[in-house]
């Protein structure tokens, strides 16, 4: 199959939707299919670093956003465009965003009659997310005129992807037509590569980190609450002064946030590494540091990062909210509330017991192999772009009946 992604989230920086497009992107493409990407062309002082070549992108023209750091609107519809994608002759049409991109892609898929799949990656039309990110006026009716707009905007598709049931369950709430599939995320396993205890502890000594190690990966901004982290490591090194936070990433709050490890006096036992590509990150050991992965986001539908953790065997450690919730239920240690202390807690009791780490490593280990393993999500994905497509060819059959 021949099938064109739109979204209007491109990297740099590293993002959770575009590592996920990616991975997808790639396992596909290493079972014979052809993807080709439509996004915005980055700011000229960035560029996209592709580890894997099957894989085409389309830049589109492109202006500063606005609306959040280093998000770029694109221009994805034009009469060139249209005739471009017609003779490329594209099988699927698959969403990934609901802004300038996204709409581009499901008005090109309606004029030239190609099945459109639309993705729901993220949950930004929530209160709790509008209230994080600072909008504290008018929230209800904000939220209730983002979601009008979710649900016409995944109307216009004819298959809606959930990376949760949680979130297909949620989306049928609120008048959604089209069948909703439960697809997950996944990760590029066969781009890991382990390293020596040796280069590991070279690696260790290199980022000047303590005997524990507690890893974030993921983009530092509002929504990612790693100042809800920040608050709670602060009380795990009143009992476990010997343990290192290491933060991978990099975003709008990155000042802000060693800023605040400052104000903890944490900042010795913090490391920011600002972003580390998905390469490096899979190959040259910071998940085999750790000895578990926290993230105190809310507002998660799905992050690649926990799914990675999963794959290394790691002990996750999350709040018990959205997709975090379903994901990490009778697998990782869940904080029931926002509390600092809770969330403290049950970092301690992983550090603090060799026996609930091996406990918990098992069950993150288990559940990536039942649920996010590659073979399994893009097998699943295939039979959706495939029932499509038989879709496609009845309504074809159809309208030449009726002519």
């Amino acid at each position: 199959m021949r099938i064109a992604f739109f979204t209007d989230f491109v990297a740099p920086p590293q993002n959770g939707v575009w590592t996920s497009i990616i991975n997808l992107s790639s396992i596909l493409s290493s079972m014979g299919h052809e993807i080709i990407i439509f996004t915005p062309k980055p700011s000229s002082k960035k560029s996209i670093k592709l580890v894997d070549t099957r894989i085409t992108i389309k830049f589109l023209p492109s202006i500063p956003g606005f609306l959040y750091p280093d998000l770029r609107l694109g221009f994805p519809v034009s009469p060139d465009l249209i005739k471009k994608i017609k003779a490329l002759d594209i099988d699927i049409i698959h969403v990934h965003s609901q802004l300038s991109v996204g709409l581009g892609g499901v008005f090109i898929g309606k004029i030239l009659k190609i099945p459109i799949v639309i993705t729901q990656h993220n949950y930004a039309m929530e209160e709790d997310f509008l209230e994080i990110i600072n909008i504290h006026y008018m929230t209800k009716q904000v939220s209730s005129f983002l979601w009008k707009y979710t649900a016409f905007f995944l109307n216009q598709s004819d298959r809606i992807i959930a990376p949760t049931e949680m979130i297909r369950t949620d989306l049928l709430k609120h008048e959604i037509h089209p069948e909703v599939r439960v697809l997950p995320n996944t990760i590029q396993a066969h781009e890991v590569k382990l390293i020596s205890a040796a280069q590991l502890l070279k690696l260790k000594k290199s980022l000047r980190l303590k005997k524990n190690v507690i890893l974030f990966v993921g983009r530092l901004s509002k929504e990612k609450s790693v100042d809800l982290l920040l608050e709670s490591f602060s009380r795990v090194i009143k009992e476990e002064p010997d343990t290192s936070l290491l933060i991978i990433g990099d975003g709008p709050q990155s000042t802000s946030l060693k800023k605040l490890a400052k104000r903890l006096n944490i900042a010795t036992h913090v490391m920011f590494t600002g972003e580390i590509d998905q390469e490096k990150l899979l190959t040259k050991g910071y998940y085999q540091l750790a000895r578990l992965f926290a993230t105190a986001s809310m507002t998660e539908v799905q992050p690649v990062s926990l799914i990675e953790a999963m794959y290394f065997g790691l002990p996750v450690i999350g709040i018990a909210k959205l997709g975090i919730l379903e994901m990490m239920k009778n697998t990782g240690l869940l904080s029931m509330s926002h509390s600092r202390q809770e969330f403290a807690d049950n970092i301690l009791k992983v550090l603090q017991s060799d026996t609930l780490h091996a406990r918990l490593t098992q069950k993150s280990l288990a559940k990536y192999k039942s649920t996010y393993e590659p073979a399994i999500v893009a097998t699943e994905y295939v039979r959706i772009c495939e029932s499509l497509q038989r879709m496609k060819r009845s309504r074809h059959q159809q309208q030449i009946l009726l002519s």
